[in-house]
């Protein structure tokens, strides 16, 4: 189903470019989102929900207790700044998560076949960020007909198409580095809960130590939060496109991380399918215990039978010939009954490797052959 009508990638022409790859595998993948009608509506429908979360939190004190004035404390407007920043980064981030490592079995198949990996990645984000472009016009028209948001919507709403690229970005990291969509589902909270301990709301960035204030400077909610805050305050000077600049980076690593990992995974795949070289002594079977022999084979010079050095006896158990290289009982730590007398063996006691009996050192002492079986 996958493939129908989409043959032509790998047609008779191995050398495909990066940009024809992308383009059919976006319209694959947009294909593929527009059968999921289930799926897709519910992400659709995180950007609702979250507006609406957000006005019904920030709605009953916009004119309450943060306008009475409280010295250092954020007002209203700049909870929602933040709440914005956050669901920006939540929808995006969550779009993706799954959208790498649910296709894995086809990613690999289509690999052997000349699929280039920028290509796979890129055709996700062009699609993914047309699915932010609905889901952040539906966030900041609704926020901002239930909260009245400060600033000017049209550059807030770049920056919050910046936001989500990025959190976009930072999903397909997270999907390229797992194996299957539940494991990326599980990591999602795991990422997103620094973006809120390190954004500078809950702590200023001021008031945070050392090691803190170094770990915020790489959560994308941080710098989101201040590029929202000086488009509030019209403040559009060089460090607002500094702050600008910085989102984008944050969305070409994420990107980059992205190609490198899959690229990793896949040259891991591979030496992992190479067999491996097997010496000889590893592949034989001891007769006597049936455990691997891996160092320190002897060989029956009658029949050729192999066994561990510390297992061969006088005669060969396969074919009765006599080996003469080893005593027939070796020294083992035991507390049994001695198969001669009946009394408890305490400490170090002779065992036949063939039967298994066990005697007193003295009782067998000078003795060839286990009283018992022979051997």
């Amino acid at each position: 189903m996958w493939f129908r009508g989409y043959h032509s990638l790998w047609g008779d022409s191995m050398e495909d470019s990066s940009f024809r790859q992308m383009t059919v595998l976006a319209r694959r993948y947009f294909d593929v989102m527009m059968g999921d009608t289930v799926n897709t509506s519910l992400l659709l429908m995180q950007a609702p929900i979250l507006a609406m979360l957000t006005g019904l939190a920030f709605g009953d004190i916009g004119r309450g207790l943060f306008d009475a004035g409280m010295p250092g404390m954020p007002g209203p407007q700049d909870h929602i700044r933040f709440a914005l920043a956050l669901a920006a980064i939540w929808c995006g981030t969550t779009n993706a998560a799954r959208e790498i490592c649910k296709e894995r079995a086809i990613y690999l198949r289509e690999r052997m076949v000349n699929l280039r990996i920028e290509s796979y990645v890129l055709s996700k984000i062009a699609i993914l960020s047309m699915l932010s472009l609905i889901q952040i016009t539906v966030l900041l028209g609704l926020t901002n007909f239930l909260l009245e948001v400060e600033g000017d919507l049209v550059i807030m709403f770049f920056v919050l198409m910046l936001i989500s690229l990025s959190g976009t970005t930072l999903g397909l990291l997270i999907s390229s580095a797992v194996d299957n969509p539940d494991r990326a589902i599980t990591l999602v909270p795991v990422v997103l809960m620094p973006q809120i301990l390190f954004s500078g709301v809950l702590i200023p960035i001021a008031d945070m130590q050392s090691w803190s204030n170094f770990i915020a400077n790489f959560m994308v909610v941080r710098w989101s939060v201040t590029l929202l805050e000086k488009i509030a305050e019209r403040e559009l000077d060089s460090s607002f496109y500094n702050q600008l600049i910085i989102l984008v980076v944050f969305v070409l690593v994420f990107c980059v991380l992205s190609v490198f990992i899959l690229n990793f995974k896949e040259v891991s795949l591979k030496r992992a399918a190479v067999p491996r070289k097997v010496p000889k002594q590893e592949a034989m079977i001891c007769s006597v215990c049936s455990r691997k022999i891996m160092t320190g084979m002897s060989e029956c010079p009658q029949c050729g039978t192999r066994f561990h050095i510390k297992c061969m006896a006088n005669f060969c158990p396969v074919c009765g010939a006599p080996t003469g290289e080893k005593p027939t009982f070796k020294r083992v730590r035991s507390e049994a009954m001695c198969a001669l007398d009946g009394t408890p063996i305490k400490g170090m006691g002779m065992m036949c490797p063939y039967c298994e009996s066990v005697f007193h050192e003295e009782d067998v002492q000078g003795l060839d052959k286990c009283p018992i079986c022979g051997n």
